[in-house]
């Protein structure tokens, strides 16, 4: 791990955290190695935390919802892909070929989490007594779902896919309480206790970002 330290005509600490490998401290120009010294022992814990979050990427391995699947390329006339027991067998006729085993992949992940998100939204869809159009699954980056209140179509996030099915529940129900709740003030989260009493805990594992190994 490399720490680097930064002084400056400034009156406040900051510390950033941009890698497992690397960690920025910048301080007043006053200050000495003694007290930089403290401030990251004192800070040793929040730092310990931050860098849990920074996985470094596996092309060999990606989740399934939660589930680790080891990824194993194999030349073939035929491109597939096969699930046995713990391993994702892809059958590709240029095995050197990076963004076509993605796409395989990715197509894969797909087609067989959605069976799966539409028995979970139908779980919730029961409980609520609510109904939508339709649910899709798009390559977003910057939130886990997004619910049209007028068209009552949700757009659910790819990269829930890899998260454990729990995480995808509260996604999935966050979304349909905007149906009746467009807004996240209390009784937007008081109705979503109503159905899941431990949506606390399941946000926090939305923060686990391993389940991210394999993607980009």
């Amino acid at each position: 791990m490399n720490i680097t330290i930064i002084k400056k005509n400034i009156k406040n600490i900051y510390l950033k955290i941009l890698s497992k490998k690397e960690i920025i401290l910048t301080v007043p120009l006053n200050y000495s190695d003694n007290l930089i010294n403290k401030i990251l022992v004192e800070k040793k814990s929040w730092i310990e935390n931050k860098l849990s979050l920074f996985e470094e990427k596996n092309p060999n391995l990606v989740y399934f919802f939660g589930n680790p699947l080891n990824i194993i390329l194999t030349s073939s006339k035929e491109e597939k892909v096969i699930l046995k027991d713990s391993n994702l067998y892809i059958y590709t006729k240029d095995i050197k070929n990076e963004f076509q085993h993605k796409n395989l992949i990715n197509d894969w992940l797909i087609k067989n989490s959605l069976p799966i998100i539409e028995k979970l939204t139908n779980k919730y869809l029961s409980l609520t007594n609510l109904s939508i159009n339709k649910i899709t699954i798009k390559n977003t980056r910057s939130q886990w779902g997004s619910c049209n209140y007028n068209t009552k179509n949700i757009s659910l996030s790819s990269k829930l896919i890899h998260y454990p099915k729990e995480f995808a529940e509260y996604v999935i129900l966050h979304e349909l309480s905007h149906l009746i709740y467009p807004h996240h003030q209390r009784e937007f989260y008081d109705y979503i206790g109503q159905y899941m009493p431990d949506y606390k805990e399941r946000i926090k594992i939305g923060k686990n970002k391993k389940y991210l190994c394999y993607t980009n």
